[in-house]
């Protein structure tokens, strides 16, 4: 989500192609409209959240989407199909995100290679995991030192899930977790964790004071 809002931190469509990774400015050497700078931003949005890779000869489209974890739904329209064009509707349920084909040209064959998918005619039913986490975006002022958290790594097993974080030393941060399954009963190790509120919970985390960056791990059990 923060290469989709270069989109808007200079000249609409303007993305640079290189930033610095200590304040938020393009690099002396970087060149706007390049192709692959504009790809950073199309391609994680179309290959990786929403996860459409396309086969034509075989009249199919797989989807494999990673939507955010505080989107409820959404939907793209005119997918390109050969000839044709599609609108695609992802809609979150209790334990499951949906996606359905609407309108599909005739022939067009929904897959998914996501684990546990099931498939219904132009309908395909992924299960989510119990618990997602959402980090905020939100791009800071032009040439401001870099102070976003960082989510280093991820472990998830049946009944936790541990992410690794950076940020600055002495600051807290705040994003949400979400509960995909009823009646979890999360615990938090290493943050706070607020009350629930539309499957979404508040969670703040406190880094010990110290120059720069530094590291902390939190665990979610249920």
């Amino acid at each position: 989500m923060q290469n989709a809002d270069l989109t808007w931190s200079q000249d609409l469509g303007d993305v640079t192609e290189l930033l610095s990774g200590k304040f938020f400015e393009p690099l002396g050497r970087s060149t706007a409209h390049q192709l692959w700078s504009s790809a950073m931003v199309i391609s994680p949005v179309v290959r990786g959240m929403f996860g459409l890779e396309w086969d034509a000869p075989r009249n199919t489209l797989s989807v494999n989407p990673h939507l955010p974890a505080d989107w409820q739904g959404a939907t793209i329209r005119n997918v390109p199909f050969g000839t044709s064009r599609v609108d695609l509707k992802f809609t979150r349920v209790p334990s499951a995100l949906v996606i359905e084909a609407l309108h599909p040209p005739d022939g067009l064959k929904l897959i998914s290679q996501s684990a546990g998918a099931r498939i219904q005619g132009n309908v395909v039913r992924i299960p989510l995991p119990d618990v997602e986490v959402a980090i905020g975006h939100q791009l800071p002022e032009f040439g401001a030192a870099t102070s976003q958290l960082k989510v280093l790594d991820q472990q998830a097993t049946a009944h936790s899930l541990t992410l690794s974080l950076s940020g600055r030393g002495g600051a807290t941060y705040n994003f949400l977790l979400r509960e995909n399954a009823p009646k979890l009963k999360v615990r938090a190790d290493g943050a706070t964790l607020g009350a629930s509120k539309d499957e979404l919970h508040a969670v703040s985390i406190a880094f010990p004071s110290a120059p720069g960056y530094t590291r902390k791990t939190v665990t979610f059990s249920w």
